[in-house]
């Protein structure tokens, strides 16, 4: 709900209005008038510094102090006398070129015209398409500041100034009263000096006029002077705008004011409606004003203040319209700035702590490895001593073996002498079956014995020796050949394949070994408990040799036995 509070004088009177607008319906709280008094010499002074009469501010102080009112959203009302009004033409042009097309108009016709003077308009006819007709309010910018200075000295800061014929006018807008026919319709507002004139077509704004009273005329007088000016009005009619007659006249009053005005209109065969503005649909007021002509424009007013002010009224020099601006990059430029640098902290924030973490993380590994690493240590030797013996045994090769093979197929020493044996473990080339390879370098009496000894390792079929190539021994002497060859050794899956570089005796003992000599008998011993655990002696299969020493030779190799004996079956 919008508490509303307008305000509008002319010579004689000081007019307020005071109200809720609610859903655009209008409770008016309080009306009053109160008469300005004649200034004198201070007052004419101090009214030339404020630019408003200073009786015109003391009768509006006093007036709202008497009713009190209290702040609220505050709207004045000015006639014809304290603004400028002006009619002109432009070219067909865009709605946005408007301000500076008529303000420019402005400065080349009129001379008193300032470049800071507001200004606003409304258009009368035409478009982008065609020509215009704009109807041009504005005042000096050094009045709106000291109008605007005088009512914040009172404690009621202006919110807009409006021209009252429009304002009167647009009373009707609001409550959608209109003529059924399509021509066009007068306006008619009476204050106690002054009287408003705005011709409308439907609720397009199309002219406005203003006139004054004579003082202390009379009301034959009075209507004489009305009428006249609305005659003259409908007789020129502005043909240029829209070619239509005035058939309608409304005039704002009570039921039983301005009868002999009506009562004139009707010879000239118009339509005359005489409209309290207090008794319309959209308005309630429990205590109208005597002269309710008089707050025509003033509900009108309150009536464009709807949205907390809002809505547009046709004229405000308050806010007048002006070229749009451009679009304010520099507010999305920083909001943009500001937002990348929201994400750059929120970015290093996190970056931080990602840090902080693998940092701990780090540091636990390190203690982790520390407390790793003496435990490696300690099993690091066991370790590569037990792989190597893996590897060797993986790689089913004995070299004590491969050295008694060769020892025994090398040829003696009057043909051949080793200077330098290389062994090296298997595979040898990828190739698994190949256990080793041995380098062999040496000196040889004559070259047939390399061959022999070629035909001796192949013949095993576990060696395979490569044939050198012999070269001359420098040192001379009983070995003038010097050999470098290597041979390779083979695995070897069965036991008896080591077998092969022995002698004959040798093989046939190493197939068929002796059988160990058995235990003597044992005597015949009390029986011992049963014991678990107890591994039984094999007995031999065969009765044990007879002995061939002395008694006396015998019995102490029996005692021996039997006490031998009965340590192992303890």
């Amino acid at each position: 709900m919008a508490r509303i509070l307008a305000v509008d004088w002319d010579d004689n009177d000081v007019y307020f209005l005071l109200g809720n607008l609610k859903n655009d319906k209008l409770s008016v709280l309080k009306t009053g008038t109160a008469s300005i008094l004649p200034d004198d010499g201070a007052a004419v002074e101090t009214s030339a510094k404020s630019g408003v009469p200073q009786s015109v501010l003391l009768a509006i102080e006093t007036l709202l102090k008497e009713n009190r009112v209290d702040k609220c959203y505050t709207m004045l009302v000015l006639g014809r006398w304290y603004l400028e009004l002006h009619h002109i033409s432009l070219p067909a042009s865009r709605e946005s070129d408007l301000p500076s097309m008529a303000r420019n108009v402005m400065l080349r016709d009129v001379p008193s015209f300032s470049e800071l003077d507001p200004i606003d308009y409304i258009t009368l006819a035409g478009g982008e398409t065609s020509e215009r007709k704009l109807a041009l309010v504005t005042m000096s910018v050094v009045k709106r500041q000291k109008l605007s200075a005088a009512f914040r000295k009172i404690g009621r800061p202006l919110s807009k100034i409006e021209y009252r014929g429009a304002a009167a006018a647009e009373l009707l807008v609001h409550n959608k009263i209109k003529p059924e026919h399509q021509n066009l319709s007068l306006v008619v507002t009476i204050l106690s000096s002054e009287v408003e004139l705005t011709t409308l077509y439907g609720e397009q704004l199309v002219a406005f006029r203003s006139f004054k009273i004579p003082e202390n005329a009379d009301e034959t007088e009075t209507t004489e002077r009305i009428f006249a000016e609305i005659v003259r009005t409908i007789n020129v009619a502005l043909p240029d705008v829209i070619d239509l007659p005035i058939e309608t006249v409304y005039i704002f009053g009570a039921e039983n004011e301005w009868k002999l005005l009506a009562a004139r209109l009707l010879e000239r065969s118009l339509e005359v409606v005489i409209l309290n503005p207090f008794s319309l649909e959209n308005v309630t007021c429990t205590t109208p004003p005597e002269q309710p002509s008089r707050f025509a424009a003033l509900l009108g007013a309150a009536f464009s203040a709807a949205g907390n002010g809002k809505q547009r009224s046709a004229f405000d020099l308050l806010d007048p319209k002006e070229k749009p601006k451009p679009p304010n990059i520099a507010r999305w430029v920083v909001f943009a700035i500001l937002f990348l640098g929201i994400c750059c902290y929120g970015l290093y924030q996190w970056n931080t702590m990602a840090i902080e973490r693998l940092k701990d993380d780090a540091n636990k590994l390190e203690e982790d490895m520390k407390k790793l690493a003496g435990e490696i240590q300690e099993v690091r030797n066991p370790y590569f001593f037990l792989s190597r013996t893996q590897v060797w045994d993986n790689q089913c090769a004995n070299w004590l073996d491969e050295l008694r093979d060769l020892s025994i197929l090398l040829p003696e020493a009057e043909d051949l002498v080793i200077t330098q044996m290389t062994f090296q473990s298997g595979p040898v080339g990828n190739n698994v079956n190949i256990t080793g390879q041995i380098l062999l370098r040496g000196m040889v009496r004559d070259t047939s014995v390399l061959q022999v000894l070629q035909a001796k390792l192949q013949n095993g079929r576990y060696h395979r020796m490569v044939l050198p190539v012999p070269t001359r021994n420098p040192a001379g002497g009983g070995y003038p050949w010097l050999f470098t060859t290597t041979i390779y050794c083979f695995r070897r899956q069965y036991p008896q394949t080591y077998l092969y570089a022995l002698p004959k005796e040798l093989q046939e003992e190493s197939n068929n070994p002796v059988q160990p000599a058995p235990l003597p008998t044992l005597p015949q011993t009390p029986p011992q408990p049963k014991q678990t655990n107890q591994t039984a002696v094999p007995q031999p299969s065969t009765p044990p040799p007879q002995p061939t020493s002395s008694p006396q030779t015998q019995t102490e190799p029996e005692s021996r036995s039997e006490s031998e004996t009965t340590n192992e079956q303890q």
